[in-house]
């Protein structure tokens, strides 16, 4: 238990971050009023987050009014006998740990955006539009990993996993709205730089977590991650006996789109062109147009950024030093004009020959080049979504 002299000792103590479960707080204090102390706590934490009991001798009806007013949980007068002190103290304590229980389902930050302060508050129905940046993450070849793990090995690596990555996600401002199996979806309601580089962190915990599985003979996993912003619709589904939180909008289904893309292009990560234009200027982060697409149930093509800070240091400064023969090239590209588009391709691999971008747009230029009776589709490589994701069909 830490005490304090007066409030601003208090809220000194809160500010430094030091764990804190709950705060007794008498109303007549030197420099600041209990009153006031509670009240400037509930500017950064709800009533949830941090039990506040006051203690004094007034037990005017009025002086209740304005404690709860002030944001407390509980009002306790003078003289009190401890035993009463204590009891207040563990159901407030429990009625916390509650709260933080039902914070693993309904992030706070869900119930925030739908303007809700308590789960008890929610109703089905419930839902706010917002533009929010949608990241999609999921394991490379997990059907392969499950297939020779026991069903108890699985769920203790699925779970080691998404504890190693849920951090990247909550430091960032990112809240996970769901788990697919191993696959994560997140959203950022702030800014879409926080979700690049809550996804570039989560490549760094990845390392860690191989270099620990290294050590145990496991074998190494890789993820694929892909980023979009736009309007959502936020909120809850289902039925009265039975709902869930939730986010419906096509949004999401490009997110999860574009990271079924990093198994194609052979790339940890990419985002859209929308998340691209929203970043904050200031944001450094390298980032390479590399190609656009259409998929199903889009009239517009899809235009995506490979960024490459998720490359290697070394992938990273070739793509760099390529980037100029490559951005020709796909000029070049774009305009049909297939032969510039080779030699450009050519040249840019020349620089960055483990480019897998550049070695799959040769590719296509190659076979697009190659007569084949029908009509060129603008130059738009056209991609089908299924079940599994097919290759380009340019």
């Amino acid at each position: 238990m830490t005490t304090a002299t007066d409030g601003p000792e208090a809220l000194a103590h809160l500010a430094s971050g030091k764990p804190c479960d709950l705060v007794l707080l008498d109303v007549m204090m030197p420099r600041m009023s209990g009153l006031d102390v509670c009240a400037h706590i509930r500017k950064s934490h709800s009533p949830a987050d941090l039990p506040v009991i006051l203690l004094t001798a007034k037990n005017r009806i009025s002086d209740l009014v304005s404690g709860f007013g002030a944001g407390a949980n509980d009002y306790l007068t003078k003289p009190f006998a401890s035993d009463e002190l204590l009891a207040r103290v563990k159901v407030h304590l429990d009625l916390a740990k509650i709260a933080d229980s039902y914070g693993r389902f309904v992030p706070r930050q869900f119930l925030e955006q739908l303007g809700k302060e308590r789960i008890i508050d929610v109703v089905l129905g419930d839902q706010v539009e917002r533009v929010m940046t949608v990241l999609f993450a999921d394991i490379r070849g997990f059907t392969r990993l499950a297939e020779r793990m026991t069903p108890d090995e699985t769920f203790r690596f699925v779970n080691r996993y998404l504890s190693a990555m849920e951090p990247a996600i909550t430091r960032h401002r990112g809240v996970i709205d769901k788990y697919v199996g191993d696959a994560v979806m997140a959203l950022f309601p702030e800014r879409p730089d926080d979700a690049i580089q809550a996804a570039l962190e989560m490549f760094g915990r990845l390392e860690a977590l191989n270099i620990e599985r290294a050590r145990q003979g496991e074998p190494s996993i890789q993820i694929g991650i892909g980023i979009h912003t736009g309007r959502l619709m936020l909120g809850t589904v289902g039925a009265r006996q039975r709902m869930d939180t939730t986010v419906i909008s096509d949004a999401v289904n490009l997110a999860s789109r574009v990271e079924s893309l990093t198994k194609s292009y052979g790339l940890p990560l990419i985002v859209t062109e929308d998340t691209r234009d929203a970043l904050v200027a200031e944001t450094k982060v390298a980032l390479r147009r590399m190609d656009r697409v259409l998929v199903q149930g889009k009239t517009q093509p899809v235009v995506l950024y490979e960024v490459l800070d998720a490359d290697t240091s070394a992938g990273r400064d070739a793509k760099l030093r390529s980037l100029p023969e490559f951005e020709r090239g796909l000029q070049a590209y774009e305009a049909l004009d297939l032969a510039a588009a080779a030699t450009w391709f050519e040249a840019a691999l020349a620089l960055a020959p483990d480019d897998p971008v550049a070695k799959l747009l040769l590719e296509r230029v190659r076979r697009l080049a190659v007569p084949r009776g029908d009509a060129a589709d603008g130059g738009v490589p056209r991609l089908d979504w299924g079940p599994e994701m097919r290759g380009d069909g340019a």
